[in-house]
């Protein structure tokens, strides 16, 4: 059973001289990015987490160079190269167009089996009393094969939903909180990103934009991990009527573990369709 410990990844960030967005290189968020979309495969989650590494550097290089020799930018970044393999463990990497490409792919994908689990979630909660024999997943499949132009801008198939779901059985978790968050908290979580920084004066409308990016990048990560692990604990424990184990396999699920006591809320509420916009 794999572990995704949280704590450790989210400490490891270093502070950064003002006017640098404080968590300008958010590891927490490529090393959950890397395993939401390769669960399985240790080798290009480390490409993923290593590509963040070096588009990072050439930001830093590029559009903040006034910083490059600060000693703080300078400890994370040894720091970074270190734990990565150094200056070669960096360049020698597959072209960034290359992972982009690969995680979109993946992620479109992975959305289906997301939705799937949070549909479930909400279905057991909200309408089980409604529902013939109880919630399914077969019952949610269906209900998205049906409806899916509802829910995706590329509406799957029953079976596509079904091969999702056996590709990323290890993260549905991780998915369906994003899904959540995207669908539901994104203009919320964005306005509080502004609001974080309105008494805060910055030299140009480049580092506003920069410091806000990453401050919403930074809570998008708390508030997916927050419901992702609300969303395992339901799917470890809630055994379909139909089925006589529960909806997610602790053998090969990625478990969220040591979380932070982050003070934002849950959010667990039941989200209503005009709140939701599609993706």
């Amino acid at each position: 059973m794999p572990v995704f410990k949280v704590r450790p990844l989210f400490e490891s960030i270093l502070p950064l001289p003002a006017p640098l967005p404080h968590r300008f290189h958010n590891e927490l968020l490529g090393q959950m990015s890397a395993v939401m979309l390769w669960p399985h495969d240790e080798k290009a989650r480390d490409t993923y987490v290593r590509s963040g590494c070096r588009d990072m550097q050439a930001i830093l290089e590029e559009e903040f160079p006034e910083f490059r020799e600060h000693p703080l930018v300078q400890e994370m970044l040894c720091s970074l190269h270190t734990r990565y393999g150094g200056w070669s463990g960096l360049r020698n990497l597959r072209p960034e167009s290359e992972v982009k490409q690969e995680a979109l792919r993946l992620s479109a994908r992975a959305t289906w089996a997301g939705a799937t689990l949070f549909l479930l979630i909400q279905f057991q909660e909200h309408h089980a009393d409604q529902l013939e024999g109880g919630v399914s997943l077969r019952k949610v499949r269906s209900f998205l094969a049906r409806r899916g132009e509802e829910w995706f801008i590329t509406p799957p198939d029953h079976e596509s939903i079904k091969e999702a779901w056996r590709e990323f059985r290890a993260v549905p978790h991780f998915w369906a909180a994003k899904y959540f968050v995207d669908h539901w908290l994104g203009p919320a979580i964005r306005t509080q990103a502004e609001q974080n920084f309105v008494e805060t004066t910055f030299p140009n409308e480049k580092f506003r934009r920069m410091a806000i990016q990453a401050e919403e990048a930074d809570l998008r990560s708390r508030y997916i991990l927050v419901n992702a692990h609300r969303f395992q604990d339901f799917g470890l424990g809630f055994k379909p009527p139909s089925s006589p184990t529960p909806v997610l396999d602790s053998e090969v699920l990625w478990r969220i573990e040591d979380l932070p006591d982050w003070d934002i809320p849950e959010l667990g509420a039941r989200p209503s369709n005009d709140q939701r916009s599609r993706h």
